[in-house]
């Protein structure tokens, strides 16, 4: 599967509202810096991300769980470069 949001790309983040699975979200990761996943997991508190291209990204047991706070915001509009 091709990455839904690819370098270069504009993207417009929105700090407030529900999390969902299946959303994009950009996320502070204490090794990674910043970075741009889907939500695959939520248990209410924290949540677990992975990429759409699973042969190119990070794996999920890598990144481990996020919380709330690391959480930049979800996306809510992209346009491609």
């Amino acid at each position: 599967m091709f990455p839904t949001v690819r370098a270069g790309d504009f993207l417009l983040i929105w700090r407030w509202g529900n999390i969902k699975i299946g959303g994009i979200v950009v996320a502070e990761h204490p090794q990674y810096g910043r970075i741009v996943k889907r939500v695959k997991h939520t248990d209410g508190t924290r949540f677990q991300l992975a990429g759409d291209n699973q042969r190119e990204s990070t794996s999920t047991e890598d990144l481990g769980w996020f919380t709330k706070k690391q959480l930049i915001g979800k996306l809510i509009w992209h346009i491609s470069k």
